[in-house]
């Protein structure tokens, strides 16, 4: 008789290592800065900017384990910026309000209970997630997912300035990136209300944060210029000049565009080259 066939292999056990954060392991990766800037998105996606004004959805992973939404309001300078950030892994979502609260603040993703006082220690955190430094230190905050197949960079930067007083600066790294957000497609709207990973009270904080005193939780119309050579005009800045400012050596060729975009909106504040070249130092070496 024919011998027996060969037994099937036994399916391989969950490892939870399958995922690493070394860059050369999460190749995929999505960095935003300033107001903001998008120079590496996923799918080899073109750099792109995104100034408008409301919730936009940020990047997801392919299983939808793991997602990322934030809230851009004009920062008082003829520019937007992050106000606010949440981050949901799992059934648990986190929201990053521009503090240095390390442990930010979580809740159920299907919301909070209302009245609730989510600050401080944190609530329901996902069993496994590390994560180091604070938004404001030098070196920013990192956050690991518990498996290890994503990894989230914040960096909260100072300005002193209009209506925040501050910009967030983002990297995120995943394994299998969905084609989704401004990380990884294309085309992106405003998160429609039933998929928000905010809570009405959440929605109200920011608002107010952001002097947003009508249609909070609406769909809110780009108030902020798009063309960079109208914003120097508007803010009388030679657009040369700001084109020389922004090809210091030490600020890399991707950022060069957004650079004077942002040298012209602050009416030539130089902390913007600084700013640029330092997002140009953390891209070289891809450490987070």
């Amino acid at each position: 008789p024919d011998p027996a066939p060969d037994p099937a292999p036994a399916p391989k056990p969950y490892n939870k290592e399958a995922c690493y954060d070394r860059k050369d392991e999460l190749p995929n990766y999505c960095s935003g800065w300033g107001d903001p800037h998008y120079p590496k998105r996923f799918f080899d996606l073109p750099k792109t900017d995104n100034f408008g004004i409301g919730l936009y959805p940020i990047a997801k992973s392919e299983s939808g384990d793991f997602e990322m939404q934030g809230f851009q309001c004009n920062a008082g300078w003829s520019a937007s910026s992050y106000a606010a950030l949440a981050v949901k892994i799992g059934d648990k979502t986190a929201i990053y309000f521009g503090d240095d609260n390390t442990s930010l603040e979580w809740h159920p993703t299907w919301g909070q209970p209302e009245g609730q006082n989510m600050t401080g220690k944190p609530s329901w955190p996902p069993e496994g997630l590390t994560m180091n430094g604070k938004p404001s230190d030098k070196g920013g905050l990192t956050m690991k997912s518990p498996n290890l197949c994503q990894s989230l960079w914040i960096k909260r930067q100072a300005t002193g300035k209009g209506i925040l007083g501050y910009y967030l600066d983002l990297e995120v790294r995943m394994s299998a990136p969905a084609t989704w957000g401004l990380c990884g497609s294309a085309a992106v709207t405003e998160v429609l209300p039933t998929q928000r990973l905010f809570s009405h009270t959440e929605m109200t904080r920011v608002c107010k944060m952001c002097k947003v005193e009508q249609g909070c939780e609406g769909f809110h119309e780009e108030t902020t210029a798009k063309d960079a050579t109208s914003i120097c005009v508007q803010n009388n800045i030679v657009w040369s000049d700001a084109v020389q400012k922004c090809s210091d050596p030490r600020v890399h060729e991707d950022l060069r565009k957004g650079c004077v975009f942002d040298y012209c909106a602050t009416a030539g504040d130089p902390a913007v080259v600084d700013a640029a070249a330092a997002e140009s130092e953390h891209m070289s070496n891809g450490d987070h």
